[in-house]
C-alpha cells in the first residue's frame, strides 16, 4: 500500500497515472515470470521421476526421446513465444552461434532471451522513469528514441554475432598457414595424422586459440568414435572458410588415393603462405589510397579556408560599405 501511495504521489493525475500503473504492473509481472521460466525450466521427465507418478512404459518412451537441453525445452514456457518454432530457423541460428564460438547447448535459447530482453528494457526504463521525465519532456518526444533503442536492442545481438563470426574467420584465415606448418612438422616427425592434429592444437593454442579450439574439438570427436573425414567436414562447416574446406578436400583425396599426406600438406601449406603474403601486399597497396582520402578530407578544407578567407572578408567589407552608402 505504501508503494502504491508513493507511486500515486509522484505519477501525474488522470488517465496517464492509471496507464503507467498498468504498464508497470505488466512489466514487473513479465520480468518475474520470465526469470522464473529461465531459472526453473519445466522438465516433464524430471517431474515424473521426482513424483514417481510415471509408469515404466512412459519413462522408457521419454528416455528414448531425450535430446539436448535446449531441444528438450523447445516450446516450453516463454520460449514458445521467444524462439522460432521452425526447426530450420533454429538450426541456422545454432549454426551461426557455433560459428561465432558459442557452443553451449542452451546458446540458442539464451540468444533469443537476450534479444527480447534488450528490446523490452528501453520500454520498461522509459515507463519507470516517465513520472520524472514528464516534468521536463512531453510523452510524444520520448516515443521515437524509445522505439529506436528497442529496435537496436532487438537486432544488436544479431549484428554482434555477425561481427564475432567475421572476426573469428579472420583469425583462422591468418593463422591457418602457421597451423599447417606445425602439422607438417608433426607428421614428418613420425606422428599419425590424428596425433599430429592434437599436438599442433596444443602447440599453437597461445598464438591462435580459435584454430586450437577447433582442432581440439576434432580430436575429441575422433576419440568419441566418429570417422576422420566426417569430423573434418564438420569442422569445415563450422568455420565456413574456403581455406579450411580446401584443406579437408586435400586430406580426403590423399586418404582416398593413398598419396603421401606429408607431401600434400607441404604443397598446401606453401600455397596458404603465398595467399597470406598476397593479402598483406593487397592491404599495403590500399594504404596510399586510404591516406589520400584522409588527406583530402582533413587537409583540403583547411587549405580552402586559408585561401578563400581574405577574399570572403574583402567581399563582406565591400558589401557593408555599399549598404552604408545606401
Amino acid at each position: 500500500m505504501e508503494l502504491v501511495s508513493t507511486l500515486g504521489a509522484i505519477l501525474p493525475a488522470g488517465d496517464n497515472q492509471a496507464t503507467v500503473l498498468v504498464v508497470l504492473f505488466a512489466a514487473i509481472f513479465l520480468v518475474v515470470v520470465g526469470v522464473g521460466w529461465l531459472l526453473f525450466p519445466q522438465n516433464p521427465v524430471a517431474r515424473r521421476l521426482a513424483h514417481g507418478s510415471g509408469s515404466g512404459r512412459d519413462l522408457g518412451g521419454s528416455a528414448a526421446s531425450i535430446r539436448p537441453r535446449d531441444e528438450r525445452q523447445s516450446g516450453k514456457g516463454l520460449e514458445r513465444y521467444v524462439a522460432p518454432a521452425n526447426e530450420a530457423r533454429r538450426s541456422r541460428t545454432r549454426a551461426r552461434l557455433v560459428r561465432a564460438g558459442y557452443r553451449n547447448p542452451s546458446a540458442v535459447r539464451t540468444y533469443y532471451y537476450v534479444r527480447i530482453l534488450l528490446a523490452v528494457t528501453p520500454l520498461l526504463a522509459v515507463n519507470l522513469a516517465f513520472p520524472f521525465l514528464s516534468r521536463f519532456l512531453e510523452g510524444t518526444v520520448l516515443v521515437v528514441p524509445t522505439l529506436m533503442l528497442s529496435v537496436l536492442g532487438f537486432y544488436g545481438p544479431f549484428l554482434w554475432i555477425g561481427h564475432r563470426i567475421r572476426r573469428r574467420q579472420r583469425a583462422v584465415r591468418e593463422g591457418f598457414p602457421d597451423a599447417l606448418d606445425m602439422l607438417l612438422v608433426c607428421v614428418e616427425a613420425g606422428l599419425g595424422l590424428d596425433a599430429a592434429m592434437h599436438r599442433m592444437a596444443m602447440e599453437i593454442g597461445d598464438a591462435h586459440p580459435a584454430i586450437a579450439e577447433e582442432f581440439l574439438l576434432v580430436g575429441a570427436e575422433l576419440r568419441a568414435g566418429k570417422s576422420r573425414m566426417d569430423v573434418l567436414r564438420d569442422m569445415a562447416k563450422r568455420i565456413a572458410l574456403d581455406e579450411v574446406t580446401a584443406f579437408v578436400s586435400v586430406l580426403t583425396h590423399s586418404d582416398k588415393f593413398g598419396t603421401s599426406i606429408g607431401d600434400a600438406l607441404r604443397v598446401y601449406a606453401s600455397e596458404m603462405r603465398e595467399k597470406r603474403k598476397m593479402r598483406a601486399e593487397e592491404k599495403a597497396n590500399e594504404l596510399p589510397i586510404k591516406l589520400s582520402l584522409a588527406v583530402a578530407f582533413c587537409t583540403v578544407p583547411s587549405i580552402i579556408i586559408i585561401i578563400m578567407a581574405p577574399a570572403i572578408i574583402s567581399v563582406g567589407r565591400a558589401i557593408k560599405q555599399l549598404f552604408n552608402a545606401l
